[in-house]
């Protein structure tokens, strides 16, 4: 189900402390191992995937303060507009799983593992389907 609204930058965000320091605690984790990533990578592919998950980790953190984290479909949609902008297929595939995962949710949703779970197994099933990726092969999945 893709995002049915496009995101727009939040006059007022309503923050939930808790999953803004949760979603700033991956980002400097994928910023802290962007050059095992990197090498890691280089033995499969073209060695620049750390690079690619730092530049959108930090893209995530850039539009945080301006997110309503107590919504996990605006907190999704943020994080899937802002790795659109990464450039290259992980972003554009990055993108996609997030924005789906908004557009699965209902406005009224919470974090919870019953909101949180479906929403997750739709959007990496889309993710697979735009990129054509299976469990197995050496790309993201």
């Amino acid at each position: 189900v893709p995002l049915r609204s496009a995101w727009a930058e939040e006059g007022a965000p309503a923050i939930d402390a808790a999953v803004e320091a949760a979603v700033r605690r991956v980002c400097e984790a994928l910023t802290a191992a962007a050059a095992e990533l990197n090498e890691l990578d280089g033995k499969v592919g073209d060695g620049d995937c750390g690079n690619t998950m730092r530049r959108g980790a930090e893209s995530v953190l850039e539009v945080l303060p301006k997110t309503s984290t107590q919504s996990p479909k605006k907190t999704f949609a943020a994080i899937g507009r802002a790795l659109n902008g990464l450039g290259g297929s992980s972003g554009v595939l990055l993108s996609v799983m997030f924005t789906t995962m908004a557009g699965a949710m209902p406005e009224d949703a919470r974090f919870t593992r019953e909101a949180l779970g479906p929403a997750f197994v739709e959007g990496v099933e889309t993710l697979m389907r735009v990129g054509g990726a299976q469990p197995g092969m050496r790309t993201m999945v």
